[in-house]
């Protein structure tokens, strides 16, 4: 049935019906929202907060003295990941992310450690990109992640200090050096002895991650976590 509803009768659903899902392009029924129940059970989730040592935490050994990390889907090109970070991103579609968010959220609630997290911190848009983006969505992740955890979000501690390019193209090495020294935190207050969680849509190659938390590892004592929605993988 689902597949003559998109063989078939998409084009007028999409003219008469706009609340489809962001993957598959369905009519939404009123019980589902941003994706349809297929769809949403389809994303490939990672379990990464069930696994120490999984594979995000793996990438960042040696470059961060992370204390856990966590990714909700993994991401493969053309997949309904990708659909759903698209929408978000170039839809500018806020309520999504938050939505997603929470989902993330819901899944890490029944895991001990995520308890410890003091602080959610998402990872900052230059003002420039953030005023033409309309909004950042790695923060609007954050929100959805804070209301599902019970977990403050901080927005003002860290700052891009300098616009970059993009990270599309660009080896490991290359972006790391696109964003090294990019990211400064100008308010301590709260964070001193704190386990913060840095805040992102995707874990490519961690560079951006990175960058961010060496930022706070030059003062005080700070515990450093990392949540993404997704986690690229080949």
């Amino acid at each position: 049935m689902k597949t003559f509803f998109k063989g078939v009768l998409r084009p007028l659903w999409s003219l008469l019906y706009p609340n489809l899902c962001v993957s598959c392009q369905i009519q939404l029924t009123y019980s589902e929202k941003f994706l349809c129940f297929d769809c949403m059970h389809e994303l490939p989730r990672t379990l990464f907060q069930y696994q120490a040592g999984n594979l995000l935490e793996q990438r960042m050994k040696g470059r961060l003295p992370l204390r856990y990390g966590a990714s909700m889907y993994f991401f493969r090109k053309e997949g309904k990941v990708q659909d759903v970070l698209h929408a978000i991103k170039y839809q500018n579609n806020q309520d999504l992310a938050f939505f997603m968010g929470e989902q993330f959220g819901e899944a890490l609630r029944v895991c001990g450690w995520v308890d410890t997290i003091d602080v959610l911190i998402p990872v900052p848009l230059s003002e420039n990109k953030q005023k033409q983006r309309g909004f950042n969505q790695s923060e609007w992740i954050a929100k959805g992640l804070g209301k599902a955890m019970g977990t403050p979000v901080n927005t003002k501690a860290l700052i891009r200090t300098r616009d970059t390019s993009t990270q599309t193209h660009k080896n490991r090495e290359e972006r790391f050096e696109n964003v090294k020294d990019a990211f400064e935190v100008i308010d301590w207050s709260g964070l001193k002895g704190a386990h913060i969680a840095l805040v992102d849509d995707v874990f490519t190659t961690g560079s951006t991650l990175e960058s961010c938390g060496i930022a706070f590892l030059k003062k005080h004592n700070i515990e450093i976590s990392i949540l993404t929605l997704a986690f690229a993988i080949e």
